[in-house]
This record gives C-alpha cells, structure tokens and sequence, in this order.
C-alpha cells in the first residue's frame, strides 16, 4: 500500500485564482482531445503552441472546476496578463502529477 503527496497548483488569471490538477485522466484527455502522445504535446508547451497551452490548461482545470468547458479557455486566458508564468504554473502542476510522493508500506 502506498500514499500519495497531492496538491493543487494555484494560478491567477485576472481577479480569479485557478487550482490546476492533472491526474490521469487529464493526462489522457489531454492525448483524445489533441491526437498525439503526452510526451509531444509537454514539448510543445515548450515552444508555445497557443493550441497545447489551451487543451494542458482546461486538462488541468478539470479536477477542480469541472464547469469550465474547453470552449471557455480561450476567454480565460485572454485574461492572463503573464502567459509565461502561465506556462510555469502549467509545467509546475504537471511535474507535481510525475513526481508524487510515495511511501512503501
């Protein structure tokens, strides 16, 4: 049996404060909805695709704000002042799913 270290990513976008989670099924969802494995899509952060930055973000927002749908983003982000830090908050949350805290027992 194990235990596992989960947290919440906070992001402000405009007046509001997002809490990003990936868990597999936004891992998943986030290969459905743009056709190519995680790995690429991750890389493709790297180089600012508008598109993997949208599609990662609602992936993240699921968990904790399931009403947003992913046609809402776009208007989401059209919010956000520091789309780099954008992208931390993104990288951050996704290196926090990859590297859990476990505990053998």
């Amino acid at each position: 049996m194990s235990t596992t270290d989960k947290r919440n990513v906070p992001v402000k976008v405009g007046a509001k404060v997002y809490n990003l989670r990936f868990n597999y099924d936004a891992l998943t969802t986030i290969e459905d909805t743009l056709g190519k494995p995680f790995l690429d899509v991750f890389v493709s952060l790297t180089k600012l695709s508008f598109v993997s930055v949208k599609v990662v973000f609602w992936a993240g927002l699921r968990k904790n704000h399931p009403e947003v749908q992913l046609e809402d983003v776009g208007e989401i982000l059209d919010e956000c002042e520091e789309l780099p830090q954008m992208i931390k908050a993104l990288t951050a949350s996704l290196e926090n799913f990859f590297s859990k805290k476990t505990e053998a027992v």
